[in-house]
């Protein structure tokens, strides 16, 4: 099966990135503006964590914290899984099932250096393939 890299899927893509100082009630509102799930915090040009729904949710309102308070590195998943951008979609969705996550942070893709790939990012029909080879694969794990 022909597989599209990385960094084919997240061409095009506008970066959407914040400071670790910015208050979660910022951020939670560009990601709303902009239609996304996650969005990279950034120092200067360093990675230094992803923040996701999934975060905003359990992290910041289960927790009972101040959105407007609350900056958004203290809330942030430090040390996301990246893959290189000519990795293969399949990879990016076998991590994504390993680590239990929806994003996978795609490196070296040029002019910003990072992007984000989402499960949303693979239409229905490439993930079911992928979920097909990846059972299978477990199988024969299985088997050894």
């Amino acid at each position: 099966m022909p597989q599209r890299k990385l960094g084919e899927i997240v061409e095009g893509q506008i970066l959407l990135a914040v400071r670790p100082s910015d208050p979660v009630s910022i951020v939670a509102g560009k990601m709303k503006d902009h239609g996304v799930g996650a969005v990279l915090i950034l120092e200067g040009d360093e990675l230094k964590g992803i923040f996701t729904l999934y975060n905003l949710l359990n992290s910041v309102f289960e927790a009972g914290l101040d959105p407007k308070q609350t900056e958004v590195r203290e809330v942030m998943t430090t040390n996301p899984v990246c893959l290189d951008c000519d990795a293969k979609g399949f990879e990016a969705v076998r991590l994504m099932r390993e680590h239990n996550t929806r994003h996978i942070v795609v490196s070296d893709t040029g002019e910003h250096g990072y992007h984000v790939v989402s499960v949303k990012d693979f239409p229905k029909s490439e993930l079911r393939e992928f979920e097909e080879e990846l059972e299978l694969e477990q199988r024969i794990w299985d088997r050894l």
